[in-house]
């Protein structure tokens, strides 16, 4: 099987099919790769390579499960037909067989179910997230964005003890959150509800709260604003959804707010050496790399703890794949988690990992 992440292949199916214009205001590093370029080799060729490159498909899918049927020759970690939870863009495909590094694959534990696995890569997101907020027992948490990262991210907080509320606007993110009883329906609110200060302290018991964490990707900066109000005396928001940051001085300086970000899976994203290469960090530098944290959220679902796969809103099989991605892109109806399958009469799972 393998996971369709709404909110992350949307924004990358925008950004492949808008213009050129466009695709160069948002990528300005890229503009100026361009000019390089064509400083040194002239228009003609520069033209050949960024139209090759505009034509050139794009390879969608960043977290899935499966079983191995072939091993590297250095290989020392993994056994063919082991059944494995892969992560990272161009590795774990929506592909009936894929290539995975050692460092972005971990092995499934036999209680863990493949439609919970395939949650992995977005759990590890969550986890990340949490750990740079330093999140313990018994704060009161704000996750604002109620998406596939923010209903992880509640369910692992909720796991550590920690008081949850959960804000956003979209109706059927809320009445999704309230319809599958992941969070209590008293801690869910709007983010345009006129008394939600109110109602937040309220439940706070006038503190506030400790930590908030932004799991949304808008384009408004309502999420900054409503965590600055929230938070109490030097608390700390982080970063992990796509947003503005039009930080408001004023509150943010009057309570020294912390502001963190969120990098994806964990240490050791965007590493060639840890990811490509498969060395990995000394555990007693760096105890939660991308791997660890894999690993970690496996064993919360395993416990029980965690439960993502109540939050399949929709599944296909990979021939129907195509009104999967019409689904997401056409907002034909209202989708959390779009889950595919690669399961056919013969096989028991044909989604083999190499």
């Amino acid at each position: 099987y393998s996971l369709i992440s709404k909110g992350t292949e949307s924004h990358s199916l925008r950004a492949v099919r808008g213009s050129l214009f466009s695709k160069a205001k948002k990528r300005p590093d890229l503009v100026r790769k361009v000019f390089s370029y064509y400083k040194e080799n002239g228009f003609s060729k520069t033209y050949k390579l960024v139209n090759d490159r505009l034509d050139k498909p794009m390879v969608l899918g960043y977290s899935t499960v499966g079983e191995i049927v072939e091993v590297g020759a250095m290989n020392s970690f993994f056994q063919v037909g082991d059944r494995v939870a892969c992560s990272g863009g161009g590795y774990a495909t929506h592909s009936e067989i894929n290539y995975s590094p050692h460092n972005l694959m971990c092995k499934v534990p036999s209680g863990v179910k493949d439609l919970d696995a395939i949650f992995t890569t977005t759990g590890a997101i969550a986890m990340h997230g949490i750990r740079q907020s330093k999140a313990t027992i018994g704060e009161n948490i704000l996750v604002v964005g109620l998406g596939l990262i923010g209903n992880l991210t509640i369910q692992i907080l909720q796991s550590l003890g920690c008081n949850v509320i959960g804000l956003d606007i979209n109706e059927y993110a809320l009445d999704f959150a309230k319809k599958t009883k992941l969070l209590k329906s008293e801690n869910i609110f709007s983010i345009k509800d006129p008394d939600l200060l109110d109602k937040v302290m309220n439940l706070t018991k006038g503190k506030g709260v400790d930590k908030s964490l932004l799991t949304a990707q808008t384009t408004s900066d309502d999420p900054v604003k409503i965590s600055g109000e929230l938070l109490i005396d030097r608390g700390t928001m982080v970063v992990t959804g796509l947003m503005p940051l039009n930080i408001p001085r004023d509150i943010f300086y009057a309570k020294e707010l912390q502001i963190k970000f969120s990098r994806s899976y964990g240490p050791g994203r965007y590493d060639n050496v840890y990811e490509e290469k498969s060395i990995d960090y000394p555990i007693g530098y760096v105890r939660w790399t991308i791997n660890r944290n894999m690993e970690s959220f496996l064993e919360l679902i395993d416990q029980g703890k965690v439960n993502p796969s109540a939050l399949i809103s929709h599944q296909y099989n990979v021939e129907n794949a195509a009104k999967a991605y019409d689904l997401i892109k056409n907002k034909k109806e209202p989708c959390m988690a779009v889950s595919l399958s690669f399961l056919n009469d013969k096989d028991s799972r044909s989604f083999l990992i190499v």
